[in-house]
């Protein structure tokens, strides 16, 4: 996992702790709510043990629906690495924001038809790869113009 998108979930889920304790379900409930998406609990339970590690986080068991669960809460430590690392958490939210704008463009819509152009390059004749590198260049100079625009108007 990029070491970026792992301090990224680090952050958010010390947010997320900030003003009340969850059990890992609900922590990845707000996760998908503010990011738009559930990471998989295969990067998300590591980050608990390594919150937990490093005295950011700590846990009591309890019941929950009748099931054992673990609550965890921010540490008097954890809310000062909060305070000191504000900036750094405003910078996380930002980039959320920004994310969440390009999901809403259909930006993942390119890079799978990019993907899947890479898994399928061999298939094209001569011409098709021509035909797609003039819409590649077309698309390149109308985002750019778009964003020129953009640009101009602040």
């Amino acid at each position: 996992m990029r070491k970026k998108y792992r301090e990224d979930l680090k952050m958010l889920m010390l947010y997320i702790l900030k003003d009340s304790e969850h059990h890992a379900y609900g922590i990845l409930s707000e996760l998908e709510k503010i990011i738009g998406f559930r990471p998989p609990p295969s990067i998300i339970y590591p980050l608990f043990k390594t919150l937990h590690r490093e005295g950011l986080v700590e846990y009591v068991e309890g019941l929950r629906g009748g099931r054992h669960v673990k609550i965890y809460r921010l540490t008097d430590r954890g809310r000062e690495f909060i305070e000191r690392n504000r900036e750094r958490l405003e910078e996380v939210m930002r980039h959320v924001e920004r994310h969440k704008k390009m999901e809403e463009l259909g930006v993942r819509r390119i890079f799978n038809v990019i993907k899947r152009l890479h898994d399928e390059i061999d298939r094209l004749d001569q011409k098709k790869q021509r035909d797609l590198k003039e819409l590649f260049i077309k698309f390149e100079r109308d985002v750019i113009n778009i964003l020129s625009e953009a640009e101009k108007n602040e």
